[in-house]
């Protein structure tokens, strides 16, 4: 939870921002982004440009569906997550336990293209 709510206002302070709930050796891709992949540092990098360019805080999904499953060494979470404007994704993450927490050590998301958006839906 701390880890989207520091998503959320663009917080990326390695205190207590989205960068302290996030492995150094973090891996990340999601469909859509030209196979980049999305690692801390990337992650980290990308935020800077959006708060330099007057961003204010990020838009975070509505959890359609969750669940966890505890491996006993690490957490699996899979996700269904509908953002307002754009498409529906299945996301996936992977939680490693770290000296005082659970960090994020993998995480991967694959766009439902065949849905329209929230805000379509609404209208």
């Amino acid at each position: 939870m701390g880890q989207e709510v520091a998503s959320a206002a663009m917080d990326i302070n390695p205190e207590d921002g989205w960068a302290y709930y996030v492995a150094d050796e973090n891996v990340g891709q999601r469909s859509g982004n030209g196979g980049q992949g999305n690692p801390k540092l990337r992650r980290i990098a990308t935020t800077l440009r959006r708060i330099e360019a007057g961003v204010e805080k990020s838009a975070q999904s509505v959890v359609l569906h969750m669940r966890l499953v505890d491996l006993e060494d690490a957490v699996l979470m899979v996700m269904i997550g509908q953002p307002l404007d754009g498409k529906p994704s299945w996301n996936s993450r992977v939680f490693v336990p770290s000296v005082d927490r659970y960090q994020m050590a993998a995480s991967y998301g694959t766009i439902i293209r065949d849905v329209p958006s929230y805000r379509q839906l609404l209208e």
